[in-house]
């Protein structure tokens, strides 16, 4: 069984970038939150969060995967022992990025609910360094709110819609996953 946990935080964006534009919350800084906030897996003592070269991140003590997403004013952390991945958008039409999705996956995309479970499998399959070309990415046959399976059974995604925000966390197949969320969004942002 997938065991997944998520952490909501508020995000924070006081900084701006050279065009005026608000920052995006540090996915990093995000993570390391998340993993002070509990035990890790094989001792007491928080994880310690290294990235590969692609910007995957893993605990060295553990080996547990983390997954970071941010949006608007809300930052994500996906923990799993298994690969996990996590997107979260703001609803919204993205015809471009719909177009683009279908061509891959070779189903329909019309949704941004489709588009975080796409992203959140691409993100937990490790190639979020990279576009998938056509018939890499794999998405459930029909969208539903909580957990789907992909038409090729490898991945389930879970995916929850609230006012404003849409997110999706994907983990591998492997009987029923569990999925414990942490809504932290009135405690201090990362």
């Amino acid at each position: 069984m997938a065991h997944a946990r998520v952490w909501i935080f508020a995000a924070q964006s006081t900084r701006v970038d050279d065009f005026g534009r608000g920052r995006a919350p540090s996915g990093l800084r995000a993570v390391t939150r998340a993993a002070s906030l509990g035990d890790c897996s094989s001792c007491p003592h928080p994880c310690v969060i290294e990235r590969d070269r692609f910007g995957a991140s893993s605990c060295a003590r553990c080996r547990d995967t983390w997954s970071a997403t941010h949006s608007g004013g809300v930052v994500l952390a996906a923990r799993s022992r298994r690969p996990v991945g996590v997107d979260v958008e703001a609803p919204r039409s993205r015809p471009a990025a719909f177009r683009f999705l279908t061509r891959v996956t070779g189903a329909s995309i019309v949704s941004i609910e489709q588009w975080t479970q796409a992203e959140a499998i691409w993100k937990a399959s490790g190639q979020a360094h990279r576009r998938p070309r056509p018939g890499e990415l794999v998405m459930p046959e029909s969208y539903a709110n909580g957990w789907n399976s992909t038409a090729d059974s490898a991945w389930r995604v879970f995916t929850h819609r609230e006012p404003g925000l849409v997110w999706s966390v994907a983990v591998p197949n492997g009987g029923r996953p569990a999925l414990e969320v942490r809504d932290l969004r009135g405690a201090p942002a990362p």
